[in-house]
């Protein structure tokens, strides 16, 4: 049964104290709900951490060199550099070339028998120079 109060209703000091214990104890519910809600949370950013770290060990695990490359003077003619890692089958591979220090996007990499040839793409504007550095990893 539900009792309306209204504005003009003047409530007893025990009616009071029950309306606060019941406001204390919704509040409560709340307040333990969000901690439940945070600790799944939690427990689920911690799986997720743990997942991130196992596949990162285990990418670690394929790798089979990395290495860098800085191009010398005979590179500069030439229109592609070759880059023999000595693993025989290439799998996979990542390949980062800078020129004084910038990040160059514009470039191909194809694996050959074993061998990564790098060149920069037909519209691009880097020209292989002497000191360019090329990153790279295989597996």
């Amino acid at each position: 049964m539900t009792t309306i109060i209204s504005a003009s209703t003047t409530m007893s000091g025990s009616y009071i104290t029950h309306l606060t214990n019941m406001n204390r104890a919704a509040q409560d519910v709340t307040l333990g709900t969000r901690m439940v809600n945070h600790d799944a949370a939690i427990t689920s950013l911690s799986a997720s951490a743990t997942t991130a770290a196992a596949n990162v060990t285990a990418l670690q695990a394929l790798i089979k060199a990395s290495a860098s490359y800085t191009a010398v003077t005979g590179d500069a003619s030439a229109s592609s550099i070759t880059l023999s890692p000595g693993i025989g089958n290439i799998r996979g591979f990542m390949v980062q070339p800078y020129t004084t220090g910038s990040y160059i996007s514009s470039f191909n990499v194809v694996n050959s028998g074993g061998s990564l040839v790098v060149k920069s793409t037909a519209s691009a504007t880097w020209v292989i120079a002497a000191g360019d550095i090329l990153e790279y990893t295989v597996w």
